[in-house]
């Protein structure tokens, strides 16, 4: 369920208890601290583990808003233009909408890409530029990749060659106002074979 996304341990790993001002005041000092050498953006891994401000009914928190917003005014104030997004695979579960993290970010259509990457995979190149995203989000809140860290070490994208990679991540990269990420596959690729 939503709330044992959000709330409870995943896969035994400790839950951060994100609805603690507390904790959401660690967070956001560390962020401070990291922008004060220099970062200027930020990824928020599982980031649908985490409640959102007002659709998560009885267990919702201000993490968001507290944590990205004053990060980007702290950013703006070192005269930064912060970029945040949030690892959102597939949905963020149950009936939240993906429009309850973009008021905040940016997120990831993991899907999409991967998309690009088969049919060009399948020589079916025509196909291979698909006109809309998967996730219900205009292109200026989604970040897309031919591969990913996930997709790689998954298997999913392993067997795909060099040329296939980039001639997806080409298209991928050509979309206007989307954020496109490339990974550096590891050096010795044998290993993941």
């Amino acid at each position: 369920s939503r709330e044992d996304m959000t709330q409870h341990c995943l896969d035994g790993l400790p839950d951060l208890n994100t609805a603690n001002e507390e904790v959401q005041g660690y967070v956001l000092d560390f962020l401070k601290e990291c922008v004060d050498i220099g970062v200027d953006g930020f990824r928020f891994d599982m980031a649908k583990s985490i409640e959102t401000p007002k659709d998560d009914a009885s267990f919702a928190s201000d993490f968001w808003p507290t944590v990205i917003y004053g990060a980007e005014d702290y950013a703006e104030s070192k005269g930064l233009d912060l970029y945040c997004y949030g690892e959102l695979l597939d949905s963020p579960g149950g009936t939240l909408s993906i429009k309850s993290y973009t008021k905040y970010m940016s997120v990831t259509d993991n899907t999409w890409g991967v998309n690009v990457l088969n049919n060009v995979i399948g020589g079916k190149n025509a196909n291979a530029y698909s006109s809309s995203y998967n996730k219900s989000a205009s292109a200026d809140q989604l970040v897309v990749w031919a591969e990913s860290h996930d997709t790689f070490a998954d298997k999913q994208t392993s067997k795909a060659t060099d040329e296939q990679i980039n001639k997806a991540w080409a298209l991928v990269a050509s979309r206007a106002d989307a954020m496109a990420l490339y990974l550096a596959r590891p050096a010795n690729m044998s290993q993941y074979l």
